[in-house]
């Protein structure tokens, strides 16, 4: 956006100073795409225009447009390479900082998993003791009861925010394609193709006579590409 005071001009009368426009210009429009680039290109993901930085640096760049050498084209072109390449970087920080929070979390739950394994034969062990050994103080069944409750909350909790980090990304994946099922609902966008496994390759060949026995079979990628 150019701001209204840029857009400012001189009255006839020069007294009066600057005629102020009544509204902001559009210098530069951003629209979504449902077409992907090829594999290993830098692209603007979705998402990625809404990372603070980046706007951050779209709004800084778009102001300093006018000061890059080269023509109108040029410029642009070179600013639109500069802002796919910092989408680019900032979606692929994004991504390994949520893999490496994922990978925090999972550890977590294994360790609480393993204190909770823990706590309950040192549970199950004193409920054992105290039958064979009457004797035994009610206080060591408390304590290990205790400790049986409390790991098991703590890997209640472990586990409630590995579901609510995966949930999150569930709600952005499909936020995504929502708004690529709109693209393409309002004709601004063509519908991707389903994706297709690859065709395993042909290890087993045989041919079999009129009362369906085998006469001869070839086993292996390359008896089978001789036949």
């Amino acid at each position: 956006m150019i701001p209204a005071v840029q857009l400012s001009i001189p009255w006839k009368d020069r007294k009066k100073g600057l005629k102020i426009s009544d509204h902001d210009a559009v210098e530069v429009t951003l629209r979504s795409s449902t077409e992907r680039r090829p594999a290993g290109e830098p692209r603007i993901r979705a998402g990625a225009l809404d990372i603070p930085e980046v706007r951050k640096y779209i709004r800084q760049s778009v102001a300093q447009l006018k000061n890059r050498p080269g023509d109108a084209q040029s410029r642009f072109d070179l600013w639109a390479a500069d802002v796919v390449s910092k989408c680019h970087r900032a979606y692929r920080a994004r991504a390994r900082a949520a893999a490496r929070e994922r990978t925090l979390l999972e550890r977590l739950v294994r360790e609480s998993h393993g204190r909770h394994a823990w706590a309950r034969d040192e549970l199950r062990q004193a409920r054992k003791r105290a039958v064979e050994q009457p004797p035994q103080p009610a206080a060591h069944i408390a304590h290990a009861l205790s400790q049986e409750r409390e790991h098991s909350e703590r890997l209640r909790k472990a586990k409630g925010r590995l579901a609510r980090h995966d949930r999150g990304i569930q709600r952005v994946r499909a936020a995504s394609e929502q708004r690529e099922e709109a693209e393409v609902a309002a004709a601004r966008g063509k519908q991707r193709k389903p994706p297709c496994q690859p065709t395993p390759p042909l290890t087993y060949m045989c041919t079999k006579d009129a009362a369906g026995r085998v006469t001869q079979e070839w086993k292996g990628q390359e008896q089978v590409a001789e036949h």
